[in-house]
């Protein structure tokens, strides 16, 4: 595979409706009685090793 060739053109945000910052408040449904399970690092790693999983099954 050859190069991807790509212009910066600027600017805060990568296409028309694009969101520069995403904050996330989970305060209302943390006020519902739900609670996290993993942390940023747990859930990705446990995300990762479900699509290998499934890559190495030929479902993705």
């Amino acid at each position: 595979p050859g190069a991807v060739e790509f212009e910066y053109s600027g600017g805060d945000r990568g296409w028309k409706g694009d969101v520069p910052v995403v904050r996330l408040d989970s305060n209302r449904i943390r006020s519902l009685g739900w609670v996290y399970r993993f942390n940023s690092r747990q859930a990705l790693r446990d995300s990762m090793i479900g699509m290998m999983a499934d890559f190495k099954a030929g479902r993705l």
